[in-house]
């Protein structure tokens, strides 16, 4: 069986509706947790969690992109297993972000959910997560499996300021998402990169100014 055959075997096990179903169940279990994080936080961020799970182009695409087929070394097409695969081995199957105020907390509530989720008997995270894009920028997300008696779910969760939230949807469907040449591809890496600077010092500009509302209420 060729490796395009195997992707599409994979699809079909991941859009079976029972399977749909389950991993929605551990979506809300995870997103329960990651609220109780979000409820007793001291920092400046959102409480309410934007969560999602991957959608079955995506799955498709990364599955091709990321070679998959290769390093998971699929021994069998049964549902079942294909299904375990799938969840156990596809690392943002279940994807969460965590949405703080400014910049610069999210590296401080990255730390502190790394913490939290580390004292969660039922969670595993990543050791060393890399928080580097290639765009040269800093992200801070970090992959993380659930475990429920024998069954493991994987996902991934980030942390981002509401305005670099926004740049970084614009950025993914521009530059990361591109599906063929295009020779205005530089220009609009360009622009975007220099709008980044622009919501960088809007960023600082509206926590001086939060900053000094918060002074004058205390």
């Amino acid at each position: 069986m060729n490796d395009e055959n195997k992707i599409e075997n994979l699809i079909e096990a991941f859009s079976d509706e029972s399977f749909h179903k389950l991993i929605n169940e551990k979506r809300i279990a995870i997103e329960e947790i990651l609220t109780e994080f979000t409820a007793s936080s001291y920092e400046k961020i959102s409480r309410s969690i934007n969560s999602r799970i991957k959608n079955e182009n995506s799955l498709r695409e990364k599955l091709r992109r990321k070679n998959y087929i290769k390093s998971w070394d699929i021994e069998s097409d049964e549902k079942i297993y294909l299904q375990n695969m799938i969840c156990e081995r596809f690392p943002d199957l279940l994807g969460f972000r965590i949405n703080c105020y400014f910049k610069s907390d999210e590296e401080t509530v990255f730390y502190k959910l790394i913490e939290f989720l580390r004292d969660k008997d039922n969670i595993e995270t990543e050791e060393n997560p890399k928080l580097k894009q290639k765009n040269g920028h800093n992200i801070y997300k970090i992959a993380c499996k659930y475990k429920e008696l024998n069954n493991i779910f994987s996902f991934e969760v980030q942390i981002k300021s509401l305005l670099h939230d926004t740049w970084g949807e614009v950025e993914h469907s521009i530059v990361y998402k591109r599906k063929k040449f295009d020779s205005r591809s530089q220009l609009k890496e360009d622009i975007i990169d220099g709008l980044y600077s622009v919501l960088e010092g809007a960023d600082k500009q509206l926590q001086k100014l939060y900053t000094s509302n918060s002074s004058k209420k205390e």
